[in-house]
Order: C-alpha cells, then sequence, then structure tokens
C-alpha cells in the first residue's frame, strides 16, 4: 500500500471519526436502555447500526476506489454505491425518528383541551 493511498485512508476515517463515535454512543445508550423501553430501543440499535454501516462501508469503498483495480467500471460502481449508501442511511435515520415517537400515548389533558 502505499503511503498517498493510507493517508488518505486516514483521513477519511479521521473526518467520519465524530460521526462514529456519536453512532456507536447511540448503540451503547439504546443497549443500556433495551430493557426499560424495548422498541425505542431497538429501532435505535437498527437505525444506528445501519447509519454506522454506511459510513463504514463509504470509507472501505473509497480505499477500494483508491487501490486502483483495474477491470472495473468506477464510475458505474460509484453511481451504484452512492445510491444505496445513501438510501441505507436515509433508512437508518428515518428509524432514529421513528424511536423518538414509538411508544408515546397523548397526555389526557391535552385531548380535553383540543375538545373546548
Amino acid at each position: 500500500m502505499n503511503d498517498q493511498v493510507m493517508s488518505m485512508l486516514l483521513q477519511q476515517i479521521a473526518w467520519n471519526s465524530p460521526a462514529i463515535l456519536v453512532l456507536v454512543v447511540g448503540l451503547l445508550i439504546a443497549l443500556v436502555t433495551l430493557s426499560r423501553h424495548p422498541l425505542p430501543s431497538i429501532l435505535t440499535m437498527i437505525g444506528c447500526g445501519l447509519m454506522l454501516l454506511s459510513r463504514l462501508s463509504f470509507i472501505l469503498f473509497n480505499y477500494t476506489l483508491m487501490q486502483g483495480e483495474r477491470g472495473i467500471d468506477a464510475e458505474s460502481m460509484r453511481l451504484f454505491f452512492s445510491i444505496g449508501n445513501t438510501a441505507l442511511g436515509a433508512i437508518g435515520l428515518a428509524l432514529l425518528v421513528a424511536a423518538i415517537f414509538v411508544g408515546r400515548s397523548i397526555p389526557a389533558s391535552t385531548i380535553s383541551e383540543r375538545n373546548f
């Protein structure tokens, strides 16, 4: 592996490390609260896991492209990977949003205020 490729790989890891750290912490918090809030925790774990997979696969994909494999259509691969990676991240984010609201009930006072 040449030094330039290794430098770019480490740079991508550094750029993505804040998001990776937040996602790992989210996974750990969801794991800790699993017994108290099972459904939100499961949704959070799946969502954070998908977003983490999206980040790590992006780094690995770029590393593979930097290696300069011959015989592959890099532009087509980049297009399909980008679409899939974006979809994976969007699904993960949707699950995190769902985890925020799942299992919540409307307080009785709110219901009676709406029926004035």
